[in-house]
């Protein structure tokens, strides 16, 4: 990452990276740089917004590329104490065991 917290996006093929450019460029996406990695382009954007935009355009002219999610856009996952208990609980319930099984150690 450059600094911005913004994933770098690897594009395939180096040959037509000029006509790319110009397109980027047309479409008002800003990058801070860009390199060769390979068979690849290394392209670093400056804002989430800029990402966005590049991560749509590469899709809508179906070029392939490499890239990892925004943190922003990554959901939280979290470990609750207890929940497998009670999500078993919640499976068990859809396939159609009563809601409160009763528990060997009360008396009824």
């Amino acid at each position: 990452m450059a600094g911005t917290g913004v994933p770098p996006i690897n594009i395939e093929g180096t040959a037509d990276w000029s006509s790319l450019s110009r397109m980027m460029n047309s479409k008002g996406i800003q990058f801070s740089k860009a390199r060769t990695a390979g068979t690849s382009v290394k392209v670093f954007t400056n804002t989430p917004a800029d990402y966005r935009q590049l991560v749509a355009l590469l899709e809508s002219i179906k070029r392939p590329f490499f890239t990892y999610q925004l943190k922003e856009d990554r959901m939280d996952q979290r470990v609750i104490r207890g929940l497998r208990e009670r999500c078993q609980s919640m499976t068990s319930k859809r396939i159609g065991e009563p809601r409160h099984r009763r528990r060997p150690w009360f008396s009824s």
